[in-house]
């Protein structure tokens, strides 16, 4: 244990002296630096690195704010305003620095367009006021509400919550219990259980304060169960402390001593002594049992009281709760004059919080107190101003009782009416929705049918357009068939027989070179008679033909042709038996010219109905779909046309550097 022990401290320490060099890193590059927006930076680290230590965390985020301010970062410097309100406002308890600062940033409101900035200055304003003017708080919590957008729905709730609180103290319950209802749908909407029950807390606290003690109890009980399903155990204390203070306004003081004996359990087992709680509940026990006359009960919950002043950090909220307790303590104790000096400070401190309800109270213990005195005139004056200000209370109270059953009434009624104009009115959108519909189906329909028929239209034009192209592309291998069949006709019968002549005259003469250069024209001209018509075609039939053509490239070129060819005579028409050869031959001579090829194979497969004809090379290969869009490359289109002439389908399967295959599938009857 002790070695554990040690380790902590050790990594703590290790932890502290880290920090604290970081700190003096970051001091040396600020007071060195020459450039501004780096020191900003450097000045905003420093702030976070001492944020557990207020003093060093308010002290530069002030220098931020200054630099921001001179560098034209007005946003910045409201943002770190913002966020250094609470440390001076509360755990400095600097209250009119912090107002003094906001007021200050509030200069450069027209300079910044971040709605969320320009009301949290407001909000914290209001802050500034409350419990000190109320008046002033609620007239900076109504501005915030108007500069928060829409984005900031969590901190418009918060606004509503704490214009609700400070009504409530100035006794303005009806406009209280709307905001508190506003508050609390907004925190529904977000999912905010803790401060949805704050708000549903302050309606219970408006009911009480007007005498509807059996609406606030409900409300409490409601609360209560919705608290302990959620844990929210400081919900749970807040509702039982306001309950025992309705139980005390009605005499009933054993339910008003256990009620506070068990939220005084629950704050301390459940909510961790929450300072507040502990302060109010300590509080009323010290006063409750001071007045029961037990001087035992009354030392010991002022001693739980006096063990959180170095908590208090003078803030005025906590110390009137511990001012009234020590001098009902010392009252108790027959200590008079002390009794009475410190009510002094605990109504001086109600006066300037101005809430009326607590300063009733406070009006009548100073009474008692003088009297106790032997200063019978303070003594009268004070209890006149006490039954001066009940009565006021008493009439704001009752008015407002009135006000908020006229509300009630005024509401309902006007829900009626509502409800009755939006009867007709639903009504006449119902008629209006139907005429709409039925327009806006017609427009639909009609533009449905106008699509559909164009749509229609257009494809029969597509289908066309493709028969014409795909007819035209036919006719023209057609014709083009035909022309080659007649030039090659021409030459073989025309030039050939005039070479042949020729020829014969040439021998007579013994010319042996004329007669050479002779027999090399004649050659060229069978050959190009050959290319143009396949005249074997009709002598020797389509496999033989096809044969015969691989079997002269296979002798004229460098690339090896093997074949595997079955018979497929008498299959296909003559038409037919052309474009299948111009396919063998084309694509063959498509391998000499572009493949670089080393070998090439040709197999005709036939089945039942089909046959199939394979071309592959062992060639660099091609991209198919750059090849076939290249309007330089006709040989493919060429041979998908011929196919289509024939009926049939064409595989191209190529890839860079893995060679071609070709494959034509050709139905015959």
């Amino acid at each position: 244990m002790k070695k554990v022990f040690l380790l902590l401290l050790f990594i703590l320490s290790t932890t502290t002296f880290l920090a604290q060099s970081d700190s003096i890193t970051l001091k040396n590059i600020i007071d060195t630096t020459k450039n501004q927006d780096l020191k900003l930076q450097y000045l905003d680290s420093l702030a976070k690195i001492n944020s557990d230590n207020t003093n060093a965390f308010v002290a530069y985020s002030k220098r931020y704010i200054q630099l921001a301010e001179k560098l034209g970062y007005y946003d910045k410097a409201i943002r770190k305003g913002n966020r250094i309100f609470y440390s001076i406002n509360n755990l400095q308890n600097r209250r009119k620095e912090a107002l003094r600062l906001i007021e200050h940033l509030q200069q450069y409101e027209n300079q910044v367009k971040d709605s969320f900035l320009i009301g949290n200055l407001y909000l914290k304003k209001g802050g500034a006021y409350y419990g000190v003017d109320y008046d002033l708080a609620i007239e900076n919590y109504t501005k915030a509400i108007e500069k928060f957008g829409q984005k900031d729905s969590i901190y418009v709730a918060d606004a509503y919550l704490f214009n609700g609180q400070a009504k409530s103290f100035t006794g303005d319950f009806v406009n209280a219990i709307n905001d508190y209802e506003t508050a609390s749908v907004y925190y529904e909407a977000l999912n905010d259980i803790s401060f949805t029950i704050n708000a549903k807390i302050g309606i219970s606290i408006i009911y009480s304060m007007n005498g509807f003690y059996e609406n606030a109890k409900q409300v409490r009980d409601d609360i209560k169960d919705f608290s302990l399903k959620n844990e929210a155990y400081g919900a749970i204390v807040a509702s039982l402390v306001n309950q025992a203070t309705d139980y005390k306004k009605q005499g009933m003081f054993n339910e008003q001593e256990a009620t506070l004996l068990e939220a005084l359990t629950i704050n301390t087992d459940k909510n961790q002594s929450e300072l507040f709680r502990d302060v109010n509940i300590n509080t009323s026990l010290v006063k409750f049992y001071s007045k029961k006359g037990d001087r035992i009960a009354t030392k010991k919950h002022l001693d739980n009281l006096e063990k959180r002043i170095p908590e208090f950090n003078n803030n005025p909220e906590f110390q009137h709760h511990y001012y009234q307790a020590l001098s009902s303590y010392q009252k108790l104790m027959d200590m008079h004059n002390l009794a009475l000096s410190n009510m002094i400070k605990v109504n001086d401190m109600i006066v300037k919080m101005k809430n009326k309800d607590l300063e009733v109270e406070i009006k009548r213990e100073l009474a008692e107190l003088y009297e106790l005195n032997n200063l019978p005139k303070k003594s009268y004056e004070t209890y006149k101003e006490y039954t001066r200000l009940k009565d006021s209370v008493f009439n704001i109270s009752k008015t407002n009782t009135l006000l908020y059953y006229e509300t009630l009434y005024e509401t309902e009624r006007k829900e009626k009416e509502l409800v009755t104009k939006e009867a007709s009115i639903q009504l006449l959108k119902k008629d209006s929705e139907i005429k709409n519909r039925v327009l806006l189906l017609t427009i639909v329909g009609l533009s449905l049918l106008f699509t559909i028929i164009y749509l229609y239209r257009n494809k029969l034009y597509l289908i066309r357009s493709k028969q014409l192209q795909e007819g035209f592309s036919q006719q023209l291998l057609a014709h083009q068939e035909d022309e080659r069949k007649r030039i090659s006709k021409d030459l073989h019968d025309g030039l050939g027989q005039s070479l042949l002549l020729i020829k014969n005259k040439i021998v007579l003469s013994e010319d042996e070179n004329t007669k050479s250069m002779v027999n090399n024209v004649i050659e060229e001209v069978r050959s190009i008679s050959k290319a143009l018509h396949p005249f074997q075609l009709e002598e020797l039939g389509l496999t033989k033909a096809i044969e015969n053509i691989i079997n002269q490239l296979d002798e004229h070129t460098d690339i090896f042709i093997s074949s595997e060819i079955e018979s497929v005579e008498g299959l296909f028409s003559p038409e037919q038996e052309v474009n299948i050869f111009r396919i063998v031959q084309e694509s063959l001579n498509n391998i000499i010219k572009h493949a670089d090829a080393k070998a090439a194979k040709i197999e005709i497969q036939k089945t039942k109905k089909q046959i199939h004809l394979i071309i592959k090379d062992n060639g660099k290969g091609f991209d198919f779909s750059k090849k076939y869009n290249d309007f330089s490359s006709l040989g493919l289109k060429t041979l998908k046309e011929r196919t289509k002439f024939l009926e049939g389908t064409m595989k191209v399967d190529s890839e860079k550097n893995k060679g071609t295959k070709i494959e034509f599938i050709i139905p015959f009857k």
